[in-house]
């Protein structure tokens, strides 16, 4: 099954190895991108996140959801007052579109991707 890798995945496994994400790698064709997740890399300084960066150019990024599409979600899946983001949500709904999991560490993110993912 494919999967999409949240920031806080990358920016942990720059620190310390995340070992469910490094099983993923072993098979690169299961991982996919979102441009917001990119964007949210390319906003570091650090060098490891610029050679992370140009490390994953070469892989997908999975399609955007619309904005109707997540407020449709917000609404469907009750995601209002939880405690994410308009990012989180987008990651999340784009997920749940394509019929795919979400790798996070955001503990409210995990929560309701476990649960409708």
């Amino acid at each position: 099954m494919k999967v999409l890798i949240d920031t806080s995945v990358w920016i942990d496994h720059l620190n310390k190895p995340v070992k469910e994400l490094e099983k993923i790698l072993k098979s690169p064709e299961r991982l996919l991108l979102h441009p917001f997740i990119r964007g949210e890399l390319s906003l570091s300084n650090s060098q490891k996140t610029k050679i992370l960066l140009k490390e994953l150019q070469f892989f997908s990024d999975i399609q955007i959801a619309t904005h109707q599409e997540v407020i449709e979600a917000v609404n469907l899946y009750k995601l209002q007052g939880i405690g994410i983001g308009w990012i989180d949500c987008h990651l999340f709904t784009s997920c749940k579109l394509a019929g795919i999991k979400l790798l996070t560490h955001d503990k409210i993110l995990k929560k309701i991707s476990d649960e409708f993912l």
